[in-house]
């Protein structure tokens, strides 16, 4: 928005330079209203058990003609039938019942000179847990619609909805490289311990959460990795060492490094 505000000051002081403005030109550019993020939006929350969830909603005034203006938001089912209609779009959609979102406002008044405003849309999280299924893929939408109050301020009728897709998933940590092979050269060097790194990521902002993991063997992945690329590995002898994981509140990745034995190996093997 400030990039489009500062080429607007740009373009009036350019028309400025070059004489008196006339006004009756201007009013070939009314006033619109439309929203900043509009249409389709999925979010793909992780349910981190968290009292609510908040999304800004912010409203933009275009056209070089100043009118000072005053923008209706609420609650429209009808949003997801328009969609429907506009995208032919088969989607799994259920909507929202009304009372799971609360805007902070429902009218928001822009000055002459604005070209933004903005509120919030938060939802009850205790609510969304007993109508979204977690790790389903069908989507449930909230929509929003907006409306000029203002006489001779329009609504851009492509941007004047927002179909809000909530998707609650599980939170889950990422092996780094899981599924891949991971190969060290030991036999003929004087290595006192082979370390193989381990890497634990997060897909979530970690503002809160003190996380410990563990670490194991599990030999039904390896027959099942031999099995899909046709090889003949053999687990690992008891000769390695894997300390916890930890990630700390702030963090989104940690690392543990297993230690293997290279003397005991030898003698395994």
């Amino acid at each position: 928005m400030k990039i489009k505000y500062l080429i607007l000051c740009f373009v009036a002081s350019l028309l400025a330079s070059c004489g008196e403005i006339d006004e009756s030109n201007l009013k070939l550019y009314p006033s619109k209203l439309y929203l900043g993020v509009s249409g389709y939006n999925l979010q793909e929350i992780y349910d981190l058990g968290e009292e609510s969830l908040v999304w800004d909603v912010y409203v933009d005034k275009s056209g070089y003609y100043d009118n000072a203006a005053e923008v209706e938001l609420s609650y429209d089912p009808t949003v997801l039938t328009d969609y429907q209609e506009l995208t032919q779009e088969g989607l799994d959609f259920e909507v929202l019942p009304e009372h799971v979102g609360t805007l902070g406002q429902k009218r928001l008044s822009l000055a002459a000179d604005a070209t933004l405003g903005g509120t919030q849309l938060t939802f009850d999280m205790t609510t969304l847990r007993t109508l979204i299924p977690k790790d389903e893929e069908v989507k449930y939408v909230y929509p929003v619609r907006i409306k000029s109050l203002t006489e001779g301020v329009e609504v851009n009728t492509d941007k004047d909805y927002l179909l809000l897709a909530i998707q609650l998933n599980t939170p889950q940590a990422n092996l780094r490289g899981k599924g891949s092979l991971i190969e060290a050269d030991w036999r003929g060097t004087n290595m006192d311990k082979i370390i193989v790194p381990l890497i634990m990521d997060l897909p979530f902002d970690n503002e809160s959460m003190e996380l410990t993991f563990d670490y194991e063997a599990d030999p039904a992945l390896l027959d099942s990795y031999n099995q899909l690329y046709g090889t003949n590995y053999e687990l690992l002898p008891e000769c390695y060492t894997t300390p916890e994981l930890k990630i700390k509140a702030g963090e989104v990745s940690g690392t543990a490094e297993m230690e293997v034995d290279p003397v005991q190996l030898a003698g395994e093997t």
